[in-house]
């Protein structure tokens, strides 16, 4: 519970920064832009250097995206929201 409402704090704490930008962010250079149908955008990632910081670091299992910081308990990744754009493969938010 307490990750769920965490991860909603750190993407509405995203859009409210990202919010004057054109288009999403890109991945870093050398770093994965996606998983399966998930955009992942900077400050997210997956693998070393290529996130923020470890709030921001995406696991890809399977094609399926996850939080790996121990307190969202590997919460998956449906989208990601920049921006007021939904980054991810569908229209849900979580």
């Amino acid at each position: 519970m307490i990750g769920r409402l965490l991860l909603q704090l750190i993407i509405f704490i995203l859009c409210l920064t990202r919010a004057s930008s054109a288009a999403p962010s890109l991945a870093q250079p050398g770093c994965n832009d996606a998983c399966g149908s998930v955009s992942i955008p900077y400050p997210f990632g997956v693998g070393k250097d290529c996130y923020l910081n470890e709030w921001f670091s995406i696991n890809c299992k399977h094609s399926t995206p996850f939080f790996t910081h121990p307190n969202l308990n590997g919460s998956q990744v449906s989208s990601i929201i920049t921006g007021g754009r939904d980054c991810g493969g569908s229209n849900s938010h979580s």
